[in-house]
């Protein structure tokens, strides 16, 4: 197969009819997640979605049978209508039947194997089946560590770990939870703080060898739903994953023996899904290779910090700075090749907090920064650069307009930035890929409910890639590419529907809105963050609620159309639909959504019990689990 095909896309077509929530789910070949995304959300006439994701990364998984499983958290009942029906099909692109010319174009002489080619082993880093829940695992707060013991074949020569991170309930939006100071000081008992600074820490055996600083993927309910009709949030068809080079660590690994990866978050609140695949290199050529850790350098991040706040009104700055190094070398039938691996991260987030907590505004930067080369004792090898950028900007704010109306506005803006190089003895090729995301959303809401509102939102995409080779002495220019792609949407929205109370004062939620956190019907509030938990709409019935894995009860009406297609390139996602016919729409907005701070009491008895009833098999369910060849 490796010689017949030199592509291999998976292409997922879903629909669904009715009401739903948008749901996080997983896709997993023996064990190996090969895809995470989250559910576009229906209407009563339906919708169809399309995701495209380059997988030939995975092509040693489909040499052999493998269980194939797919999980979605979905509750279905008289109120929650929609069902997912989905196709998965495989695409595999032919190479050009040429092997002497893809031969040439090899970056790292006789083999690209270091750099180039698939892995010749994928080994899980995940739960086992049979399980009710998603193969991730459930980091639940900022001392929890999940461990998943491994071992590897005696002969590998490089390995790469590949992580996949999804954060939910009260951390779903972390990158706007306020300090703990704040929190104390104004005895807000049950909103989400730590701050908004999050780091994936990954262990091996005990020892942190990497970490991610994660993309603010928003799901496709997020912030203000009015943003994302019709256009998708980027990252939220095909979330980013994360490849930590742990090479230089071989010869730790290399003894037959069982060792433990481990994750962990700092600053962690209720709930991360995170999982891995450790991409494995073998020589063919021998029974056994052998290494060596010769250096290793991981200082404990620094950080910046200021808190001015006179209550609940503040400005507040968190910095953060981060490096990881290790260098180790592995003998196999290569030579004795020695691997430097570096991370660097940087962290800025900038937050204001006014209007007695009806006005956030986040400004936030991550730089994440990695390196890896290789050296044979005489002569360079290769080189993997990628520098990564994730600019995210925020404002939410509302105001009285009287008669029991107020108006909420929510601006974002949200980029993804990737330059990339990869060179060796024989070559070099440089991409780039800059996607930026704006919108502006606003609504009125009387009552419960939302009377009109306009959502706009405009893409800018841009893709390069410049590869070149030294055949035989003679330079020879591979590709030069240049792709630009803008997308505008706008939703304009009249509601007419109405919605079960809710609590009106953010003082009444530690006394009145108990009971109905008790009973499960609580869903999150928003500060225009998730627009209501449960909704109207104009087919009738009321939204809120509950999710099996303890997924958010998320806030949007369900009620948009097209077709939602999403693209993976260069470790982003494009996400668009054609505009839909404007319709009335009922929305029903929760009136703790006012402000900040009004939101974050509601955090989900309705999670919390879908959570409990995953851990008894009662209600989640894993749809799909068959074998695949």
């Amino acid at each position: 197969m490796t010689k017949l095909y030199k592509k291999r896309v998976s292409t997922i077509e879903a629909t669904s009819k009715g009401r739903q929530f948008d749901r996080i789910f997983g896709v997993w070949l023996g064990g190996v997640e090969v895809l995470r995304s989250c559910t576009a959300e229906p209407r009563a006439t339906g919708i169809v979605w399309t995701v495209e994701k380059d997988i030939t990364r995975y092509s040693s998984l489909l040499k052999t049978p493998n269980e194939f499983a797919v999980y979605i958290g979905n509750i279905v009942d008289s109120t929650y209508t929609g069902v997912y029906h989905v196709n998965l099909t495989l695409h595999f692109y032919p190479s050009n039947g040429d092997d002497h010319h893809d031969d040439k174009h090899k970056f790292s002489g006789s083999s690209n194997d270091f750099n180039g080619s698939p892995a010749d082993l994928i080994v899980p880093v995940s739960r086992n089946l049979p399980l009710n829940g998603g193969q991730w695992f459930l980091v639940e707060n900022s001392t929890d560590v999940q461990l998943k013991e491994f071992e590897i074949p005696r002969n590998a020569y490089r390995a790469v770990l590949e992580v996949y991170v999804s954060y939910h309930e009260n951390d779903e939006f972390w990158y706007g939870n306020p300090p703990n100071d704040y929190i104390v000081g104004n005895n807000l008992t049950t909103t989400p703080g730590n701050g908004p600074f999050r780091e994936v820490l990954v262990s091996l055996d005990g020892v942190v060898v990497g970490a991610v600083w994660p993309f603010t993927v928003v799901y496709t309910g997020g912030i203000n739903p009015l943003l994302w009709r019709p256009i998708t949030a980027i990252g939220s068809f095909d979330l980013p994953t994360y490849d930590i080079e742990i090479t230089p660590f071989l010869g730790n690994l290399l003894d037959g023996k069982q060792h433990s990866i481990g994750f962990g978050v700092t600053n962690a609140l209720n709930v991360w899904y995170i999982d891995a695949n450790l991409h494995v290199w073998l020589d063919a050529k021998s029974e056994a290779t052998e290494g060596a850790l010769t250096d290793y350098k991981s200082p404990p991040p620094t950080f910046s910090l200021s808190s001015n706040f006179k209550g609940l009104n503040g400005t507040f700055f968190t910095g953060a700075t981060r490096s990881i190094s290790s260098s180790g070398w592995v003998k196999s039938s290569h030579g004795k090749i020695t691997t430097n691996s570096y991370q660097d991260f940087s962290f800025i987030n900038s937050m204001e907090i006014g209007k007695n907590g009806d006005l956030q505004v986040v400004n936030q930067n991550i730089n994440a920064n990695s390196s890896v080369y290789a050296m044979l004792p005489s002569s360079y090898l290769y080189s993997i650069q990628k520098a990564r950028s994730f600019p995210m900007y925020l404002h939410t704010d509302s105001m009285d307009q009287g008669s029991g109306s107020f108006s909420l506005v929510a601006n974002v803006s949200l980029g993804f930035n990737e330059e990339s190089s990869v060179g060796s003895r024989q070559g070099f090729s440089i991409s780039s890929l800059n996607s930026l995301q704006n919108g502006q959303g606003s609504m009125i809401v009387n009552g419960n409910l939302v009377t009109s509102g306009l959502g706009s939102t405009q893409q800018r995409n841009h893709l390069s890639r410049f590869t070149c080779t030294d055949v035989n002495a003679g330079l020879t220019v591979e590709t030069d590419i240049h792709l630009n792609d803008i997308v505008q949407a706008k939703w304009l929205s009249f509601g007419i529907g109405k919605m079960p109370l809710f609590c009106s004062s953010a003082m009444d939620l530690r006394g009145r809105c108990d009971e109905r956190r008790r009973q499960g019907r609580w869903t999150r509030g928003s500060e225009g963050r998730r627009v209501g938990g449960e909704r109207g709409s104009r087919d009738g019935g009321a939204r809120g609620g509950e999710d099996g894995v303890g997924e958010e009860g998320r806030r949007k009406d369900a009620r948009d159309g097209g077709e939602a297609t999403s693209r993976r390139g260069g470790g982003d996602t494009a996400a668009r639909t054609p505009a839909g016919t404007v319709e009335e729409r009922g929305t029903a907005i929760n009136d703790t959504a006012r402000g900040r701070w009004r939101r974050t009491w509601a955090r989900t008895a309705t999670r919390e019990a879908g959570r409990r009833a995953e851990r008894r098999g009662t209600r989640a369910r894993t749809v799909g689990s068959r074998r695949s060849r």
